[in-house]
């Protein structure tokens, strides 16, 4: 009787123990899933910005290199192999989870690489024709905007925003014929250096051909 009863009570604390093991083990494996797919969300936010900057031509040579693209495939491979099996490990997303992060560190280090070569000849050329346009202040906050997209974090948006601010700018430059004398006389002008001796016939000539020397003003 007191058998029977003690070995009663020890198969109740088995089936006890199975059944928290599987509610752990369920909830481990939904963690897992959770976490596999944050990794994948990171990882598409990092592909589709690396599919604006090829689509907006912001870089001209790949941003992923081969090496980590392999490890990449690799660390999906795996995880779908897993996920496939139902032995999804926390191990398995780590791995996946350094490669995206890593990913991360260098598509932001490209960034400012590519984007900061794309937009500096027209933030330069900007900062030096603001004064002779017709709107100085758009022109500025033109200038600035391109300036902060090119130094903030890469994202699809400031890939397309950067494209479309930069077609603007060189539409306003495109209406300056900025010849190296032109061009030099202006940079002065934006330095405030610029005395009258400058003033050569080519940039008299420049200045009225762009209705620009009513805008001259003269201190001392």
């Amino acid at each position: 009787m007191i058998t029977d009863s003690i070995q009663s009570c020890i198969s109740v604390i088995k089936q006890k123990q199975d059944v928290l093991r599987n509610k752990q083990s369920y909830e481990d494996y939904q963690k897992a899933l959770a976490s596999l797919s944050k990794e994948c969300h990171s990882l598409g936010g990092s592909l589709d910005t690396l599919d604006s900057i090829e689509k907006y031509k912001i870089s001209n040579s790949p941003l992923l290199n081969n090496g980590l693209k392999t490890e990449l495939l690799n660390a999906i491979d795996q995880c779908g192999e897993a996920l496939a099996n139902g032995q999804l490990s926390k191990e398995a997303i780590q791995v996946f989870g350094s490669h995206t992060k890593q990913l991360q560190r260098e598509l932001t280090a490209s960034w400012k690489m590519c984007a900061g070569h794309y937009a500096e000849g027209v933030t330069g050329y900007l900062g030096i024709i603001q004064g002779f346009t017709d709107n100085p202040k758009e022109v500025d906050e033109l200038r600035t905007r391109i300036g902060n997209l090119a130094n903030g974090d890469p994202t699809p948006t400031a890939a397309k925003k950067l494209s479309a601010d930069v077609t603007q700018a060189n539409a306003i430059i495109s209406k300056f014929s900025l010849k190296p004398e032109i061009e030099a006389f202006l940079q002065k002008v934006a330095a405030k250096r610029a005395t009258v001796s400058d003033l050569s016939p080519e940039v008299l000539n420049w200045l009225s051909d762009q209705k620009l020397l009513e805008k001259l003003k003269l201190s001392f």
